[in-house]
């Protein structure tokens, strides 16, 4: 709260349950102590401006009290009369210029600690907003005047349907406040990016985006792909019933976290990758590799599908190239959405070798199954009832390159504390309350091999029992697979199947 350069100070007194005060008409306490208090603060400290008359009595237990709302009407008061004019217009500071302005006018010892911590609490009251290095003072004008304005279905409307503007452009637009301000907090929310490139410096709001998909993206024809010894792979990314409508909300973080990736390439001097992007769909090339991320809808459902291709000999370069774009979609995801559960489908490399409109599909449950009971993964079959033959894990994963196994761990041979956080979550959802047969997470413990001394540690009223099963045991994913069967927990092992890892690489286990 600033006046000038000084704040207020008010005098109060939080126990008064504790002395012998008495209460007025309205049910305020009078309290002599306090006032003889009040006296001799202005005695010794004459020098003290700004120090309100009135010392505030309540009793601290007892907040709906009549003292609690004399308080609370006060510090609104001095809020309203002493806002930071100068911030009005556009609300936002640096930490810098907050820091500095805390340290001139409230605390000069406030050190950067204790300016973390009332950051902190302040976001907990909702009195201001961080992300990265702003901090929104007015949460008000976040919601309505900046983003109720941008993402208004008027604003939506007559935006540029390529959605890439200038500064300029944009300040046109939006002449509310200061363009680069804005468009900096912008980008720290993830709605747009900047975009250096050709000394031109534009902000791209995937958003906005309403291009149509041009013909000719995936060509057929190409002869780079069409011969036998081309590759092809995909992905389709499913999520579970009654949640697929999200995926159309996080697609446009997505398309961000893909720019950002191509423009750190291209800072690191790799200029080969290109990036096109148009509504709810992206084309990623690199050199002779090229693929497809594309949001798309099925009779009853979206998904995201992830296509790529590559001439011959590219089958390692394929294969890592894909697991760039799939890292880069889940940490999207998991940073948007982060209970979101996500089923990687595997798509029929034949199949999209021939351009099939519906390629045949294997879901992660099929594939899971099938490699936790296969004495060698690499051997593990599938059957394509579209064309009538049988592939392999080595063509659906690998393409085709049995020397990539090399560097895989396989999913059933991981550790359970590499299931994603939102499938532990739904796992938690399903073992944690007690079950008639007992088929709860302390059976679970017991099959996984804990003692009951191990056991009764996790027993705790204030946290979930099965994530600190899950965080303490050191058994693999298989063996919670095989241990959910024996307990006749086919919910949870469906969980498990589904959105357990397929693979890991073995150096993102370093």
């Amino acid at each position: 709260m600033i006046i000038g350069n000084l704040g207020d100070i008010v005098l109060i007194a939080t126990h008064v349950d504790k002395t012998r005060a008495g209460k007025g008409q309205h049910g305020e306490w009078i309290s002599p102590d306090a006032q003889k208090t009040l006296q001799t603060v202005k005695k010794t400290m004459s020098y003290i401006p700004n120090l309100k008359s009135n010392v505030i009595v309540l009793d601290s237990n007892v907040p709906a009290s009549y003292g609690f709302k004399q308080l609370k009407c006060m510090l609104s008061s001095i809020k309203q009369d002493n806002e930071l004019k100068q911030y009005e217009q556009f609300p936002v500071l640096s930490r810098s210029t907050f820091s500095e302005i805390l340290r001139n006018q409230v605390n000069l010892l406030a050190s950067d600690e204790h300016i973390d911590e009332l950051l902190q609490q302040l976001s907990y009251m909702g009195e201001v907003f961080c992300i990265y290095d702003h901090i929104v003072i007015s949460i008000s004008w976040l919601g309505t005047e900046l983003l109720g304005e941008l993402l208004s279905a008027n604003f939506l409307q007559h935006a540029r349907v390529t959605g890439v503007y200038t500064a300029e452009d944009f300040q046109a637009c939006f002449n509310q406040c200061d363009a680069l301000g804005a468009l900096s907090l912008l980008e720290d929310l993830s709605l747009c990016i900047r975009c250096d490139l050709e000394e031109e410096v534009e902000y791209e709001f995937p958003i906005y985006n309403r291009i149509e998909t041009l013909e000719g993206l995936w060509d057929s024809d190409d002869p780079r792909y069409t011969g036998k010894s081309s590759h092809y792979g995909g992905v389709r990314l499913c999520t579970p019933p009654n949640t697929c409508h999200l995926l159309q909300s996080v697609f446009v973080f997505i398309q961000i976290d893909l720019r950002r990736a191509t423009l750190a390439n291209f800072t690191n001097n790799d200029s080969d990758m290109d990036l096109y992007q148009w509504y709810m769909g992206s084309k990623l090339c690199n050199v002779d590799l090229e693929s497809l991320i594309t949001l798309e809808e099925g009779n009853y459902a979206q998904y995201i599908e992830i296509k790529v291709r590559g001439p011959n000999n590219s089958s390692q370069c394929c294969f890592y190239f894909l697991e760039q774009i799939l890292h880069t979609i889940f940490t999207s995801i998991s940073r948007v959405c982060p209970g979101l559960l996500l089923e990687r489908h595997i798509l029929s490399p034949e199949d999209l070798r021939m351009h099939s409109k519906d390629p045949f599909l294997y879901n992660p449950h099929i594939i899971n199954s099938a490699m936790l009971e296969a004495e060698s993964t690499s051997d593990v079959i599938f059957y394509n009832s579209n064309i009538g033959q049988y592939e392999s894990v080595v063509q659906l994963v690998m393409f085709g390159d049995p020397e990539l196994a090399n560097g895989i761990l396989w999913g059933c041979g991981l550790k359970v504390q590499d299931l994603p956080s939102a499938a532990k979550l739904k796992l938690c959802g399903l073992l944690d309350p007690p079950e008639p047969h007992g088929r709860d997470w302390c059976l679970l413990a017991l099959r996984l091999g804990l003692n009951q001394e191990k056991i009764a540690a996790l027993d705790s009223q204030y946290s979930s029992h099965t994530m600190r099963l899950l965080t303490v045991t050191e058994c693999s994913i298989g063996a919670l697979i095989t241990s959910l069967h024996d307990l006749d927990r086919l919910d949870a092992v469906e969980v498990v199947l589904r959105s357990a890892p397929l693979f890991k690489l073995r150096n993102d286990l370093d």
